[in-house]
């Protein structure tokens, strides 16, 4: 779904904003499996990521999580903001929930507005939104109560409980449930109109629009572009492999002995470094460090794709080559298979951000690694 897209890719950049409006936050928490016992409670923002993730205590400020899978029993005093696997709210968020996932569940309560882009999104019964809800998934299933207006983009919608506010719907099948209640209006775009049972209620009418058919294929030009970004990447990390291969292959190595440490330093890397170089520009002494440092930061980013590109097509090649080969195939290898998975739908932004956020970390990571063993040799 295009909408799914766009709000991942508003996701990725709230999340920098967090980071901007909020600093660095005061808990940051890295590794397998983490959780906050019941009883526990963690102090102003918290930066989490990990395998596993649970929440049972309370966060006195906003929850900005990584994972593979998120449980929320406890209670987030201010803003959600979660990728994960499967994101599952049973306590409460105080004030917005932001998520991307491949299913988000909320079977507690969110006191603010939600912004879900997810495969599955779910509210069942006993859910509760205090605002808004926008959400763009492949299926959605709404039999909570929502409090504002509903926003939904989905293939299939099926609505079962309570919306307060006005519902604007857009996907191939709507389904009413005899227990739905629309208090507002409801707008709904779908090539089939709505069969409304017995028993559901629309108070302020439904107003129904046929989706516009749109021609399938793509432009020349956006062929070309998107050939040319990759053939450019591929001759960039061509480059920086040729010139250094020990530095390709120590952040490769560094993934693979410290993955959970790159998720995590990457992720801190990509939010506390737009801040500090925004706090230099403010002063005149800091301003040609901060526009040296934003190049540096701009080229990690680029770089972080072929290192992590390199990571990949070796792990690949030596499944099949015992002889280690060079790092130039490993680099062609993954960088393919990075392109291929960024057009998988659903799965493209998560890629492209979790590829940016791994291989910054390794690369930062290495570089400590050097700076320490130049300092043992005392070469510096």
């Amino acid at each position: 779904m295009g909408k799914t897209i766009k709000l991942l890719a508003l996701f990725s950049v709230l999340a920098l904003l967090w980071g901007l409006e909020r600093g660095c936050p005061a808990q940051l928490r890295g590794g397998g499996t983490i959780s906050l016992a019941e009883g526990e409670r963690w102090a102003g923002n918290a930066m989490v990521t990990g395998e596993t993730v649970r929440i049972s205590g309370i966060i006195e400020g906003d929850l900005l999580c990584l994972a593979r899978g998120l449980t929320i029993a406890g209670n987030v005093r201010q803003d959600l903001w979660g990728i994960a696997e499967d994101i599952d709210l049973v306590g409460r968020v105080g004030d917005d929930l932001r998520g991307v996932g491949r299913r988000i569940t909320v079977r507690g309560v969110v006191g603010g507005d939600l912004l879900a882009g997810c495969q599955n999104f779910s509210l069942p019964q006993g859910g509760v939104v205090e605002g808004e809800v926008r959400a763009g998934c492949k299926e959605a299933e709404l039999n909570g109560t929502i409090k504002g207006d509903a926003h939904i983009s989905a293939q299939t919608i099926r609505i079962g409980g309570r919306i307060e506010g006005d519902a604007h719907l857009e996907a191939k099948k709507i389904i009413l449930s005899p227990s739905a209640f629309i208090k507002g209006k409801l707008n709904y775009k779908s090539p089939l109109e709505i069969e409304v049972p017995e028993g559901a209620k629309i108070l302020g009418g439904s107003q129904w629009e046929r989706p516009e058919v749109k021609k399938k294929g793509r432009s020349v030009i956006s062929i070309f572009l998107e050939i040319a970004l990759f053939l450019g990447l591929l001759l960039v990390g061509i480059i920086a492999v040729s010139l250094s291969q020990r530095n390709a292959i120590l952040v490769s190595g560094t993934l693979t002995s410290l993955p959970w440490k790159s998720l995590g330093w990457g992720l801190i890397a990509l939010i506390c470094l737009p801040i500090a170089i925004f706090i230099l520009l403010l002063t005149v002494i800091g301003l040609p460090l901060a526009v040296f440092a934003l190049f540096g930061y701009i080229l990690a980013l680029y770089l972080s794709k072929v290192f992590v590109g390199v990571f990949i097509g070796g792990k690949i090649l030596g499944i099949f080559f015992k002889k280690g080969l060079s790092p130039i195939w490993s680099l062609i290898l993954g960088l393919i298979i990075l392109t291929l998975l960024a057009k998988v739908p659903y799965l493209g932004w998560p890629v492209r951000i979790l590829t940016i956020i791994f291989g910054l970390g390794a690369l930062l990571l290495s570089r400590r690694a050097l700076y320490f063993q130049a300092k043992a040799k005392e070469l510096i």
